[in-house]
């Protein structure tokens, strides 16, 4: 006898709502969190309020330090847009929307 056993890979993905970028190795970072094994095709952009990307990147481990596109000068404290695509393991595509505060 033989039975197929089909294990739906378990995928949480979930955006913060602030950071502190200020070298106090806790929460210095803007990037999600959750268990994401097995996501493809992903692509994080954080927009400013005059719709101008400051950080992008297609490594679901990679997040914004608060500089322009990671280097240079810091950015102004404030609210930010963040925008996650991705697919899922079984080719799903997925968005989740959020807003990154950004507090010096």
């Amino acid at each position: 006898m033989t039975k197929v056993v089909d294990v739906e890979p378990k995928l949480t993905y979930f955006l913060l709502n602030a950071f502190t970028p200020n070298i106090d190795t806790k929460n210095d970072e803007y990037k999600g969190g959750g268990y994401f094994r097995g996501i493809n095709d992903f692509a994080m952009t954080i927009w400013d309020r005059y719709s101008g990307i400051v950080f992008q990147t297609n490594d679901p481990n990679d997040g914004w330090n608060g500089k322009h596109e990671n280097r240079g000068k810091m950015s102004p404290n404030g609210v930010y847009i963040c925008i996650v695509r991705y697919t899922s393991p079984r080719g799903v595509p997925q968005e989740e929307k959020g807003f990154a505060t950004l507090i010096q």
